[in-house]
């Protein structure tokens, strides 16, 4: 607290004792301790104030920030509420075109090149199946019979 060295710290106490008496002297420094003492308490409780208010300032500023983030992302999402809102709108009345016209009929074409036969719009698109040389000689292999094959070849070779 104070910086005094032990030479004036024993001058003081000289001094107190010369002018105070060493009657009133012991008296005199119990009263200065208490008050010290209680200055100190004093300054620490001062400082323990301050800081709390630097604390909850400090609280109350995150809490506003907090509380704008908040408000930012309601509005944020009630912005793409809405926007989902009107998108689902538009996709309903789309949907909606589409299966009355649907229900009407086919829209007429706009040009000849557009036009598509009714028959080639609904005949299913089936590939072409080519046989190659192989399948043709299996499929002459498979009609020929073979008596390795057949219940009575087998029958032929067991001894009863």
């Amino acid at each position: 607290m104070f910086d005094f060295s032990f030479s004036e710290i024993a001058l003081i106490g000289v001094v107190a004792l010369v002018v105070i008496g060493p009657e009133r002297l012991p008296k005199v420094a119990r009263t200065t301790g208490v008050i010290v003492g209680r200055i100190q308490r004093y300054a620490a409780a001062v400082r323990a104030d301050i800081a709390r208010e630097v604390e909850l300032s400090e609280l109350r500023r995150v809490q506003n920030d907090l509380q704008d983030a908040a408000k930012n992302l309601e509005t944020n999402i009630q912005n793409i509420g809405s926007e989902v809102r009107d998108n689902w709108v538009s996709a309903e009345s789309s949907l909606g075109e589409a299966k009355e016209s649907l229900m009407t009929g086919p829209p007429l074409a706009a040009s000849e090149d557009q036009k598509v036969s009714s028959s080639e719009s609904l005949a299913p698109r089936m590939p072409v199946y080519e046989p190659t040389q192989q399948d043709l000689a299996l499929e002459i292999e498979e009609e020929t019979p073979r008596l390795a094959q057949t219940p009575l070849a087998g029958a032929s070779e067991h001894k009863v």
